[in-house]
């Protein structure tokens, strides 16, 4: 598939059916692009996907997604998480150590991606801001934003650092983040083997992963069980 077409795709996966007829007919004068996937049978007439089928066909081939997403925030983060690399985590660190919170950042914001529909966004590092009681304006960086209609956020720490400072900038009526706007909000520990139960709170997950990272053992809190990891 040339670019000229690939753009004709993803304008109706952004915005939704072109809203005009086209005319693949011979010897037409319609954007010689459009015709072509219309010819093609991965676009109607209409300018919307032939049918479900073509629409799955393209996102999988093109974007590797899926054509539907997840219907919560927590089973997002099941298949993210169920979608990661062991031998990636094991390759970020040396042999008894963990990995390290940017590395595990790249690889939920991959993971993440991979499990939404291609228009649904992922906006790493959102710059946040808000007042405290004082008037002065407080600033942050929310690690994910799932963005469209879902509206999810999404912070992530690493054995337990600052977790409660994490879990704060929810907080609705102090917190930086509250001006998002989210629908709902996790924030995610990852930690090494389960050594001990960490206190569970309302919207923390503790996630333990093992020592070759092939499974993770979720904390009692999140409403998923525990999960193997892909190769």
């Amino acid at each position: 598939m040339k670019d000229e077409q690939r753009e004709v795709v993803t304008t109706v996966i952004l915005n939704g059916p072109l809203g005009e007829v086209i005319d693949a007919s011979q010897g037409t004068i319609d954007d010689k692009a459009l015709v072509q996937v219309v010819r093609a049978g991965i676009l109607s007439a209409n300018g919307n996907f032939s049918c479900m089928l073509s629409q799955w066909h393209y996102c999988n081939t093109f974007y590797h997604r899926p054509t539907e997403s997840p219907a919560s925030l927590e089973d997002l983060m099941t298949k993210a998480v169920q979608s990661m690399s062991s031998l990636r985590l094991k390759q970020s660190c040396d042999h008894g150590k963990f990995t390290k919170e940017v590395a595990l950042q790249h690889l939920f914001f991959e993971a993440l991606t991979l499990q939404l529909h291609a228009y649904v966004s992922v906006c790493p590092e959102l710059n946040t801001f808000a007042k405290d009681s004082s008037g002065n304006v407080i600033t942050g960086e929310l690690d994910f934003v799932v963005g469209g209609k879902l509206s999810w956020a999404i912070g992530i720490t690493r054995k337990g650092d600052k977790i409660n400072q994490h879990v704060s900038r929810f907080d609705p009526n102090n917190g930086k983040y509250r001006a998002i706007g989210h629908s709902a909000w996790i924030v995610v520990d990852c930690r090494g083997p389960r050594v001990k139960q960490v206190e569970s709170k309302e919207a923390r997950c503790t996630l333990y992963f093992a020592e070759n990272f092939q499974t993770a053992d979720p904390g009692v809190k999140c409403d998923f069980s525990c999960f193997s990891l892909l190769l």
